[in-house]
């Protein structure tokens, strides 16, 4: 599987047609599709995904500075540039609001969804952090913070599906460093 395999379409919807070559008939059938695709899709993250991250087909490096002053050194990274991405493992977990520095260029703030400040345990320690430079923060793409949960689900979970007269939303929250597919009932 490739990232491409995992794109979505108006014709295929999320469908891998290799795996799911037949639209559902049903919202069981239709759960089961959406299920298997996001096993699918969490395997490659956790799998394929983490081992090109950690053999440097991305922007990737370990952080050992022991607070949230994270500090990284990467060899491909000359100057923040909006839309630069980098992965980090961190070594401790945040204690709220966190800097991450690239080499010896400026430190700059961590944020999430704009310019929210991050919450204590946003970034776990061992895990790795994706952040994306907007011009002026680093954007964490990846909060592992679940005990904000019921926030994540409503501002990150825009994918619907219905079954009978039962709406369910869901998508992938990183918890814990790890992928899961989490959805809920929407009332």
């Amino acid at each position: 599987m490739t990232i491409s395999d995992m794109a979505f379409s108006p014709e295929t919807g999320l469908r891998n047609t290799t795996t799911y070559p037949d639209a559902p008939g049903s919202g069981t059938a239709a759960r089961e599709q959406i299920q298997g695709r996001l096993d699918e899709i969490r395997d490659y993250i956790n799998n394929t995904m983490i081992t090109e991250i950690t053999e440097g087909a991305y922007n990737y490096a370990v952080s050992v500075t022991g607070d949230d002053n994270y500090v990284v050194t990467m060899a491909n990274v000359a100057a923040l540039t909006t839309g630069l991405e980098v992965f980090f493992k961190a070594d401790v977990v945040n204690t709220g609001a966190a800097t991450l520095q690239v080499n010896a260029l400026a430190a700059t703030a961590i944020r999430k969804n704009g310019t929210t400040v991050l919450k204590d345990g946003d970034i776990s320690a061992g895990g790795i952090a994706h952040v994306k430079y907007d011009g002026t923060y680093w954007q964490l793409l990846n909060p592992a913070n679940s005990a904000d949960l019921a926030a994540h689900l409503a501002d990150d979970m825009p994918h619907l599906f219905v079954d009978g007269t039962t709406t369910y939303r869901w998508g992938l929250a990183v918890i814990g460093g790890v992928v899961n597919m989490v959805y809920e009932e929407v009332i």
